[in-house]
């Protein structure tokens, strides 16, 4: 899952990617091909600090050998 999150705005290039993980934040909404904003939920990290999830859906990434995948 890919969900979007609002940050505080301290770093409007802030990204959140676990590559050992199935869940990942991303705060910039036009870069999600589709998304579904009904999807509401908080998310804790390993510090025990919470943030706020406005919708899930898929990014479309280039890898480093050119082949286009869906996070």
């Amino acid at each position: 899952m890919l969900a979007y999150g609002k940050f505080d705005g301290s770093n409007s290039n802030t990204r959140y990617l676990d590559t050992g993980a199935s869940n990942h934040i991303y705060d910039k909404k036009e870069a999600f091909v589709d998304i579904d904003e009904s999807y509401i939920d908080n998310i804790t990290f390993e510090d025990l600090s919470q943030r706020l999830v406005e919708g899930r859906g898929r990014i479309l990434i280039k890898l480093k050998n050119g082949v286009q995948k869906f996070i």
